[in-house]
């Protein structure tokens, strides 16, 4: 596997986690509607079998998301170890906002101060950099 995809891994998950919440909270919502109003006047009671189903998958989604926020933080500290060895600065914050912060490179380049093109570039030393440090780390 190389460095880019590794990384790359730390940029799914990341959007496996905001999709996980958007999940959730669509469920949470669908909830609220089924909830009764609390009121004197006698109302027939929700569909259980509706609520229950909806309970079932928001938890189903809530443990997805527990996972994939374990696997993420396991990943960044692997992550934040290598790129704590890096010689270079620059190269090193690149990889760090896109990586770990999950930054598109034409951010990156603008908070750096960088041509788009130039960020690119770096980014492609940072990664072989990288890549002979996870080599030393057997990733």
């Amino acid at each position: 596997m190389t460095a880019k995809e590794y990384l790359r891994k730390l940029i799914d998950i990341d959007q496996d986690i905001q999709d996980y919440q958007d999940e959730i909270l669509r469920i949470r919502t669908g909830l609220e509607r089924m909830t009764p109003q609390l009121s004197g006047m006698p109302m027939g009671t929700p569909d259980s079998d509706k609520l229950s189903g909806k309970m079932d998958g928001l938890i189903m989604w809530q443990d997805r998301l527990n996972k994939a926020v374990d696997e993420a933080c396991r990943l960044k500290v692997v992550v934040m170890d290598i790129l704590e060895q890096m010689p270079n600065e620059t190269t090193r914050r690149i990889l760090f906002k896109r990586y770990i912060a999950c930054k598109p490179f034409t951010l990156i380049s603008v908070e750096m101060n960088y041509s788009y093109y130039r960020t690119c570039h770096l980014h492609g030393q940072a990664l072989r950099e990288f890549e002979e440090l996870a080599k030393d780390d057997n990733l």
